[in-house]
């Protein structure tokens, strides 16, 4: 069953995501979720507002649009860039390719319980490997 949160404007849907990683565990993903009004017509250019509330369950299971940007391939010159940047313009463009002055949403990614079991055989297994911690990873190396 997928999870459902509650915010102050209304329930959302979200799901479960595998990561194919053997230190990531799975996450519940909530995309797209609304922090501000639609910043179009007479509230462009000015400071964000409150998204409207929604009555039923709202799906988050797919990306919003993005903000307007200039980065495809040919637009920018590579001066402007970095080299790290550069290399990966053609993964980066295929993120932008829906964009739309409505663009002020969320993608939130929740840990799941899998956390607390990867923790546990961190502390139990030796030999030298990458444990998380809250939000951060740490290297641990046993004796």
């Amino acid at each position: 069953m997928d999870p459902v949160v509650t915010t102050t404007q209304g329930r959302v849907r979200g799901f479960k995501k595998e990561l194919n990683n053997e230190i990531l565990g799975p996450v519940i993903q909530f995309l797209g979720v609304p922090y501000a009004a639609p910043p179009t017509g007479e509230r462009r250019f000015q400071p964000p507002e409150p998204p409207l509330p929604w009555s039923d369950i709202r799906n988050a299971t797919q990306f919003a649009p993005v903000c307007p940007q200039n980065i495809l391939e040919g637009r920018l010159p590579d001066v402007m860039l970095p080299v790290w940047f550069t290399n990966s313009l053609e993964v980066v463009s295929s993120y932008v390719q829906d964009q739309s002055e409505d663009c002020l949403f969320l993608n939130i990614y929740v840990p799941t319980e899998d956390v607390k079991r990867i923790s546990k055989e961190c502390a139990r297994k030796p030999g030298k490997k990458i444990c998380r911690k809250g939000g951060m990873y740490a290297l641990k190396k046993n004796k």
